[in-house]
């Protein structure tokens, strides 16, 4: 059945409320009309929607497999309609789709009315925990429940690093503690956060970021003992460099931000990225030591390259530059591992 075949835009008037209802044309014996899978469109949709779906697409296969059987038994007749409002609404940005509360992501009222009460009643429960989880940064798996995963992000547009790094218990602490007060935390965790930065790099030892990896590692090491302007200036340099790697040629910084909007319009499949970039736009921020423009005083790759001094170089910007160097290395050597296993699944396939 194709979109031709269907019409959902009917509509009647009955008691002053209109509805919307569904009309199947049945094909003439002897065609073979489209039959879709609302799962299988979800899969192909989510490769549309996110640069890397590995994820999402792992996970619609194991709720195709688990749920297929009663799907087509039960929702033949509306499938293409079912597989229209999952599109409409996993396609949202997070933002919207967490704020609107992520299980009524199910609710299809608006598309079929007249199928409400069965929806209810046989819709597989898919749990969105699972989904999160999936696509969180590794370090959140150990967070509470009841820590809302948005205050985490909150965090990284505060430019505190939440992605890779650091552990669950910092943070909660983080989360738990006022916004003055934030830095302080880091700092009474100095050495746990310093800890899961040695950790997170020594998984990223291979690979196009290698040397970067080492640069940073003597920053850890400069960080602890106690030398923080080295630290700080070794991760300003790094960011640097790795943003420059990621950049188009000729691009400029303004534009690369653009691409990584620190206000969670990005697709959910691409959450963990974005989670690690978000800081990026408080670090990046413009900075103009000759228009008369103020040093900012949190951590800014700018002025710790412009307007080195008191103000900018401090224990708490030290820290914040190492972890996000840290954060944003480890997440795109994660990118490269997923497109490079992606690329020998591929291979796999073609050599069956």
């Amino acid at each position: 059945m194709t979109d031709a075949d269907a019409e959902p835009n009917d509509e009647k008037t009955t008691k002053g409320k209109t509805t919307r209802e569904i009309v199947i044309h049945v094909a003439p014996r002897g065609a073979f009309p489209k039959i879709v899978n609302p799962l299988e469109e979800l899969q192909e949709s989510i490769k549309r929607w996110t640069f890397e779906a590995s994820p999402f697409v792992r996970l619609a296969e194991e709720i195709k497999a688990k749920h297929e059987g009663a799907l087509s038994e039960a929702f033949s007749p509306i499938r293409w309609g079912l597989a229209d409002a999952i599109q409409q609404s996993l396609g949202r940005p997070i933002f919207m789709a967490y704020q609107e509360n992520v299980r009524r992501l199910f609710d299809f009222s608006s598309v079929l009315p007249n199928y409400s009460k069965l929806l209810e009643g046989i819709l597989p429960k898919i749990e969105y925990g699972e989904l999160f989880r999936r696509l969180q940064p590794a370090n959140w798996a150990d967070v509470p429940d009841d820590i809302d995963p948005f205050a985490l992000i909150d965090l990284a547009e505060e430019g505190i690093p939440t992605a890779w790094v650091p552990r669950a218990e910092v943070l909660v602490a983080l989360v738990s503690a006022d916004v003055d007060k934030r830095l302080q935390v880091l700092l009474d965790h100095q050495g746990q956060v310093l800890e899961d930065c040695d950790v997170t790099l020594s998984e990223t030892s291979q690979g196009a970021h290698a040397e970067q990896m080492v640069l940073l590692v003597q920053a850890v090491a400069s960080a602890r003992l106690c030398l923080f302007a080295p630290a700080q200036a070794i991760a300003a340099s790094v960011l640097d460099t790795l943003i420059r790697k990621s950049m188009s040629p000729g691009e400029k910084y303004s534009a690369w931000l653009r691409k990584h909007p620190a206000d969670k319009s990005w697709p959910i499949g691409q959450m963990r990225y974005f989670t690690a970039m978000t800081p990026m736009s408080r670090a990046f921020k413009e900075f103009w030591k000759s228009k008369g423009d103020p040093i900012p005083d949190a951590f800014n790759r700018h002025a710790s390259t412009h307007a080195a001094g008191a103000i900018q170089y401090t224990e708490g910007n030290a820290l914040v530059g190492v972890m996000l160097a840290v954060s944003v290395l480890r997440e795109l050597h994660e990118k490269d591992e997923e497109a490079r296993r992606a690329a020998e699944a591929e291979d796999e396939e073609d050599n069956v």
